[in-house]
């Protein structure tokens, strides 16, 4: 298998990678949660030369406190939703003179997670996440030249208790910088 595409399976099944609830792991895959969050840099030859410390203010998502994740105001696990059954997709089987066609559309009233949310959280409208900004202190070493820094655990949540990593691309300005 080709290691640079994604395996959208291994992300699911493999406990590893991330949440063992199937929930997150489908809440993930919709609104589009990588683990990881990326950002670029651009110093001077200068600040490459003698070293520097950048303070850069950058964007995660991560699962609503109000509701604990879960979407629903009262903090109650949502149901399973009963146009899908859970699977988040609605398959329609139609058969004429050229055969059996199988039309597979995600779910819309749970939107492909497979649960509906009753009374939704006002904080996040059942989305169960939320955009927040974040800090961070970037320190490039003296006499480097451009390259990737990662910093651990501090990208987008994943679970509760889990983060993806903070890459960030540091390059030079064009000349005369």
């Amino acid at each position: 298998m080709d290691e640079s595409k994604p395996n959208i399976f291994a992300d699911i099944f493999d406990s590893s990678k991330g949440s063992d609830n199937l929930l997150d792991v489908m809440t993930n895959l919709l609104y589009g949660l990588e683990s990881d969050c990326t950002y670029h840099i651009k110093v001077s030859r200068n600040e490459l030369l003698n070293g520097c410390t950048k303070s850069i203010s950058y964007k995660i998502r991560k699962f609503c406190d109000t509701c604990d994740g879960t979407g629903e105001a009262d903090k109650s696990i949502p149901e399973q939703c009963t146009t899908c059954n859970g699977n988040g997709y609605i398959d329609k089987v139609k058969q004429n003179f050229l055969g059996t066609f199988t039309n597979i559309k995600t779910c819309d009233p749970c939107r492909g997670t497979g649960v509906h949310i009753k009374n939704p959280c006002v904080i996040c409208k059942g989305s169960r996440v939320l955009e927040v900004l974040e800090h961070q202190e970037i320190f490039i070493a003296p006499n480097s030249t451009a390259h990737t820094i990662t910093i651990d655990d501090k990208g987008n949540y994943i679970d509760k208790d889990k983060r993806g990593n903070l890459i960030v691309t540091v390059s030079k300005k064009r000349w005369p910088n």
